[in-house]
């Protein structure tokens, strides 16, 4: 039984309030802000603390006269507070009622009249009536929208054919690449015209092996973890039938992708023949030349760059979420908190390491990673071409049986074999795919790190 307390527990949040400054207003627009990954710099997240983050984040607001949205034009006030509250991530069709008391109370607690959510949060609060559909407000238009945020952006906080919260950040995979390796083993940098067969054969290239035959850097690393979603979208190909849940992974474009991944790792003998739980153990030994990552996260631009992901039948990029903001339906001020929701999302741009919004993109700078223009190009049509992750444990826990199978050195039959059967266990034993876990604040707050 999921409790309040349960409900909140685990991670740490933030609350900042707005409203009208002319006349003075006495019960502030109030954002709740939930601390978590992609929320702030890699610096603070070390540090464990993100308040200085939320900080920085609110003063560049107020000392923006550029933003249309900001406290002067728009002519509300900000009001920090911080606390430790969380909202999880969760699957709104598998909740139970109860569930919906707890997230009840923690708003009417707070106050909020605006809150930082994860897409499936906003999915499950806005069909619950608990989130203000932002299509009613002016500028709201689906066209304007989508021209200011990346599509793959928006959809995850749509429910019920109406938009429920503005995304602020995203991170699309691609690959990071070892440029001097690249240049040591004689092979050009990456770029837009990668296939399939560009990838087999430098990953090739690019494993080295000592005088006994081992491998002392390996070419590739294409699965991330246990997920292989790129092999399978980039073939047209799925893993399950959305309408009907039956396994897809026997179809002919499932079998050729994950023969292709299988080739990598057992017939080019350029990526390691490791399940999730051993990855790690590579990594902090010798650094592969190619690795597929999402992009929440960047190393020394001097070492390493990033590229699209290479191609295959068409060009699919699986996308992670990051977090977006909605409006709570108990606010009584909707305008304004509309115009909070824009200034801050906009704000809040410079914080995350890879942004929702299309201009940010494609200004984006930072202080230890200044893409080049093919970088940043690489980037945007990443965006231009994501597809959200699945949502469902199911989905998950399919891949992941797929996944180890064929990294074993399993043949694809007998990967699908396996997948599939779990599929089928799963649904007879348990029904409805499940939610994801709930996703706890790893870092700590501002209190536990001092």
């Amino acid at each position: 039984m999921l409790t309040r307390r349960s409900l909140l527990a685990t991670s740490a949040a933030l609350a900042v309030g707005c409203g009208r400054a002319t006349p003075p207003v006495s019960n502030p627009v109030q954002l709740n802000v939930a601390a978590y990954l992609g929320l702030v710099t890699m610096e603070l997240r070390r540090a464990g603390c993100y308040e200085g983050a939320y900080q920085d984040v609110m003063a560049e607001l107020e000392q923006d006269p550029d933003n249309p949205f900001g406290p002067k034009r728009g002519r509300y006030r900000l009001e920090l507070r911080y606390s430790d509250e969380f909202f999880p991530g969760t699957t709104w069709e598998t909740q139970p009622d109860d569930a919906l008391d707890a997230v009840v109370g923690f708003l009417e607690e707070l106050e909020a009249d605006l809150v930082t959510v994860w897409p499936e949060l906003a999915q499950w609060l806005g069909h619950r009536g608990l989130l203000l559909p932002l299509n009613q407000f002016s500028g709201a238009e689906d066209e304007s929208l989508e021209r200011e945020f990346f599509p793959v952006a928006l959809d995850r906080y749509r429910a019920d054919g109406a938009l429920y919260a503005l995304p602020v950040s995203v991170a699309p995979q691609m690959v990071r690449y070892h440029t001097r390796h690249f240049r040591e083993r004689g092979v050009p940098p990456m770029d837009a015209t990668w296939e399939w067969d560009d990838l087999a054969e430098n990953a090739a290239k690019l494993t080295t092996r000592n005088d006994a035959g081992s491998v002392t850097r390996w070419g590739l690393v294409a699965h991330h973890f246990d997920e292989i979603w790129w092999a399978l979208w980039q073939n047209g190909a799925e893993a399950l039938d959305p309408d009907t849940v039956r396994c897809r992974l026997q179809e002919p474009e499932a079998v050729a992708a994950m023969q292709f991944f299988h080739d990598l790792i057992h017939k080019h003998r350029a990526s390691p023949a490791a399940s999730a739980m051993d990855l790690a153990d590579i990594f902090n030994a010798t650094p592969p030349a190619m690795r597929y990552v999402y992009a929440d996260g960047w190393l020394d631009p001097a070492i390493y760059r990033v590229a699209a992901l290479p191609s295959g039948k068409q060009f699919v990029v699986p996308v992670r979420d990051g977090f977006g903001i909605g409006i709570t339906m108990r606010t009584p001020q909707t305008e304004a908190a509309y115009t909070a929701l824009r200034g801050l999302v906009r704000a809040m741009q410079t914080q995350v390491t890879m942004p929702a919004r299309r201009e940010a993109v494609a200004s984006l700078r930072r202080a230890k990673f200044d893409p080049k223009p093919e970088e940043l190009e690489a980037i945007e049509r990443s965006l231009e071409n994501g597809r959200a992750l699945p949502q469902t444990l199911l989905q998950g826990l399919t891949m992941a049986v797929a996944t180890e199978a064929l990294a074993k050195g399993k043949d694809v039959a007998t990967a699908v074999n396996e997948a599939c059967g779990v599929m089928r266990i799963y649904q007879s034993e348990v029904g409805l795919p499940p939610p994801l876990p709930l996703r706890p604040n790893p870092w700590g707050t501002c209190e536990s790190a001092r």
